[in-house]
């Protein structure tokens, strides 16, 4: 009947957000609270360049560690640009909240490495589960997949210190999820694929 149809669905939808929770949590707990890379630093900094007017100009002091130097002496990073606008929410909530501390940037590092990044690693694999699942895979192999990549493989590590890999992961898995909706005849489908197209080049 509809009535039972509904509550099944209601139900994998349940199974699903606790699945999703757990690997959150797991990424979330694992994670040592800050910025552990070069690369995530000079997100971060251009970030934080953008919210004080100055357009993504980074400090001097970075200009060895992967900055670009324009002729006149400012300093770039040659990253794409989408991590660093992920990012600028939760400066802005970290910014919100009254720090115990003088240095404002140990909270607004451990808002970013506790939320975004766990968060970004969780939707990839939250999206390979959706995508195996719509090319027709049953639901314990697409948690058993999913799960293997999420804790059994390198995207683990990449999971917490917010590399450019689980970004280029999140694009991927996008773009898996609109091809396997187009395959099933799913709605929106090509939307989805162009935007992880649009991710893996930002």
């Amino acid at each position: 009947s509809r009535w039972s149809g509904r509550q099944r669905g209601g139900k994998r939808r349940f199974c699903l957000g606790l699945v999703a929770l757990g690997v959150f949590l797991a990424y979330f707990f694992t994670s040592s609270g800050g910025l552990e890379s070069g690369d995530a630093v000079l997100r971060y900094q251009t970030a934080k360049s953008w919210l004080a007017g100055q357009g993504g100009a980074l400090p001097a002091s970075l200009g060895w560690h992967g900055g670009a130097v324009l002729p006149d002496g400012r300093i770039y990073s040659f990253y794409g640009p989408l991590q660093s606008v992920l990012m600028v929410p939760f400066l802005l909530a970290a910014r919100a909240v009254p720090a115990p501390s003088g240095d404002a940037s140990v909270a607004e590092t451990f808002t970013i490495a506790l939320g975004l990044f766990p968060l970004l690693s969780t939707a990839v694999i939250l999206l390979l589960f959706l995508a195996l699942r719509r090319l027709g895979r049953s639901a314990r192999a697409s948690l058993l997949a999913s799960l293997g990549i999420a804790f059994a493989s390198l995207f683990w590590h990449y999971a917490r210190t917010g590399q450019e890999e689980s970004l280029v992961a999140f694009g991927y898995a996008l773009w898996l999820y609109g091809a396997a909706r187009l395959v099933s005849g799913g709605r929106l489908a090509v939307t989805l694929m162009a935007l992880g197209g649009l991710v893996a080049f930002a």
